[in-house]
């Protein structure tokens, strides 16, 4: 007789929440996204599987960018699937969901990795890392740079703070915001967004450590 068990499916509190709510969208809570990675942590890839595809389709019936990134990049992982992993990432350029793009540049990257194509694998692994220090996602970083080392090459370690982990564009807008122009100048300055320059300047003040945009010109100064 086959005494093998079938490892039990796993519900996150989000999932239970979404539930008692009878909220399913997948634009207003991701649970089954959530159920479905905490499923293959425990090796319960049919259920996680099955959680994904239903998120999926309706995530395909909303058409956001943003639902749609996250459950094509949360089947792929259950499938192990370059394809998805590669349609998500497509799906994800043009939404704002930074954190999950990162994520699925190192899912891709490790199934690349095993199946030999190492120099992609690489390039992926130093553009993941490069955008979890500059968002300051550090367990991101550390698991990007773990692959990267993995793959046989050696990573510098970044700067998480200081003025040499300011990107071009903060530093610019850095600049502009210590010179007394406000947001919205600077983002006519620039041609970007209001919202976007807001970001920057969000990453530039904890980069920095100064409270605000009065400690910028002896900040950048040093």
């Amino acid at each position: 007789m086959n005494h093998a068990r079938t490892p039990p499916s796993f519900t996150t509190p989000s999932s239970r929440v979404a539930a008692a709510c009878v909220a399913t969208s997948p634009s207003c809570i991701p649970w089954r996204s959530d159920a479905a990675h905490a499923n293959v942590a425990l090796g319960n890839r049919a259920a996680a599987e099955r959680l994904a595809e239903e998120e999926l389709r309706d995530a395909q019936i909303i058409g956001a960018p943003r639902a749609l990134g996250i459950s094509l990049h949360t089947l792929g992982v259950a499938r192990d699937s370059e394809e998805l992993l590669r349609e998500a990432l497509a799906v994800l350029d043009t939404s704002e969901v930074q954190l999950i793009n990162v994520r699925t540049q190192t899912d891709l990257a490790v199934i690349l990795r095993r199946t030999g194509r190492v120099e992609e694998a690489r390039e992926l692994l130093r553009a993941a890392l490069d955008s979890a220090h500059r968002l300051g996602a550090v367990p991101m970083a550390v698991r990007a740079e773990a692959e990267l080392r993995a793959s046989g090459a050696k990573p510098r370690r970044a700067r998480l703070t200081g003025l040499a982990a300011l990107t071009a564009s903060e530093r610019r807008v850095a600049e502009l915001a210590g010179q007394g122009m406000t947001n919205r100048e600077i983002a006519q300055a620039l041609f970007v967004t209001a919202r976007t320059v807001e970001g920057h300047l969000t990453q530039v003040f904890r980069k920095l450590d100064v409270p605000s945009r009065d400690g910028l010109i002896d900040a950048l100064a040093a």
